[in-house]
């Protein structure tokens, strides 16, 4: 948000805010004609909005400029169908961190044969294909101040399994227990999960505000490993983890998910790749990362430099500005990414590709 209003005239509304966003015509009075709204499921009349009920414009659907859907910090599977019947269907673009064409796997039901906490009957999981050209992927983005130089923090554990509730990272974190060569490190510890808890839970919040120690304490741990390993979920997500582990300082090794090359990662490159069924690969990436030969530190800050110039928050709020100044001009007719960088479709190319 603070990189979004750094690139253009942004005015926030909402729990927090001074604008009243009841009603915009109102609020243009004050501040000028807004060019686009961009707006959580709540600013779109999402039922049962609750707290941001008070906040809700009630003259959005007549205000003469586009409207975007921010659903970058939702899950797009998990959306129920009224989410989809009341604020997507009312959109003219919707945002997402992991979803678009290019990132829409065929049948999502297929990840429910490999993970435990995959549900198949979800509505957006029966109905992929209404993720259509209006859903613009703006993939996770790593803050300025995020970046921990590669050797600046000593490295106390040689990987890292950060969540292992996904099948892969389960395997791969148990066959690195069965190796017990490697010294192994995870983010389940009671401490992390009570500071998790106490970060999303909005009673936890009302009280006391941990997050800055949780996010600290998360990237640091990650910092002190040599590698980090992690996945999609078995269902195409570009999660933060894949972002975050090179920011920090550690060597990326991850099931890759379709397409994943032209978000920038090049395994051998700036990371390795692993499939299912070649965890022993995981072995030999370790040893390489435990030489701390100049080729190990290449490929480190190779990762790291990647993520910086092309997935930092400040070149995302620029992407996005790019993004929006097309809807205005009638220009976007959908986006693709290739080799780590965002492409504008004009109206019509989409359906042809």
């Amino acid at each position: 948000m603070s990189a979004l209003a750094r690139e253009s005239d942004v005015v926030f509304g909402g729990i927090g805010y001074a604008a009243d966003t009841s009603n915009l015509r109102a609020l243009e009075r004050r501040v000028g004609r807004f060019d686009i709204i961009i707006g959580q499921t709540w600013m779109f009349g999402e039922p049962g909005a609750g707290q941001y009920g008070a906040f809700v414009p009630r003259d959005l659907s007549d205000y003469p400029a586009p409207k975007v859907l921010n659903l970058l910090q939702v899950d797009p599977y998990a959306i129920p169908e009224y989410i989809h019947e009341s604020c997507i269907r009312r959109a003219d673009a919707v945002v997402s961190a992991v979803a678009s064409p290019q990132y829409r796997i065929p049948d999502p039901r297929a990840a429910a044969a490999r993970e435990s906490w995959f549900n198949p009957e979800l509505y957006m999981v029966r109905h992929p294909e209404l993720i259509d050209e209006r859903w613009l992927m703006l993939p996770h983005c790593i803050a300025d101040g995020e970046f921990v130089p590669y050797g600046s923090v000593p490295k106390r554990w040689d990987a890292i399994v950060p969540g292992i509730g996904y099948r892969f990272r389960k395997e791969a974190r148990d066959h690195l227990v069965s190796q017990r060569e490697f010294s192994l490190t995870s983010l389940e510890s009671p401490l992390q999960r009570l500071l998790y808890w106490a970060t999303t839970d909005y009673r936890a919040q009302r009280h006391i505000d941990l997050s800055a120690w949780f996010h600290r304490r998360f990237r640091n741990m990650i910092a002190a490993s040599r590698v980090g390993i992690t996945c999609d979920g078995s269902v195409g997500y570009a999660i933060r983890k894949f972002f975050e582990i090179p920011a920090f300082g550690a060597l990326l090794v991850a099931r890759f998910f379709p397409d994943m090359g032209n978000l920038g990662f090049k395994d051998g490159e700036n990371c390795f790749a692993v499939e299912d069924g070649f965890l022993s690969r995981i072995d030999e990436v370790l040893k390489f990362a435990k030489s701390d030969s100049r080729e190990a530190g290449r490929i480190v800050n190779a990762g790291q430099e990647m993520i910086r110039e092309r997935h930092s928050a400040t070149v995302r709020a620029r992407q996005f500005v790019v993004l929006l100044e097309a809807l205005c001009l009638g220009q976007l007719g959908g986006t693709r990414w290739r080799d780590g960088r965002q492409i504008i479709l004009a109206p019509g190319v989409a359906a042809a590709l």
